[in-house]
């Protein structure tokens, strides 16, 4: 009995605990060509939480879609990232 009260309580709280929350973020860009894409990977890539392999690049609406965790960064840390290494946003 103690043994499946263990178990059952076990099951539950692996079913209750999130890992990961993965979400969008939209950037626009001024300007969005092959070496400021480049830039921004890198950039990004320093974020455990960004799914690098995900990233859909527009260049004629110079947009960026970056996947991430939400659990583990939020929105504003990928925007002030890319600002930091001089990569120029449009802040709506």
């Amino acid at each position: 009995m103690k043994k499946l009260i263990v178990i059952t309580f076990a099951a539950l709280s692996l079913l209750g605990c999130r890992r990961e929350d993965i979400k969008t973020c939209h950037v626009d860009f001024e300007t969005l060509d092959e070496e400021i894409a480049k830039k921004s990977l890198i950039a990004l890539s320093e974020f455990g939480g960004v799914r690098i392999d995900s990233v859909k690049l527009d260049f004629n609406n110079k947009t960026m879609e970056i996947e991430y965790d939400s659990m583990m960064l939020a929105k504003e840390n990928i925007r002030q990232k890319l600002e930091e290494n001089e990569i120029k946003i449009i802040r709506k």
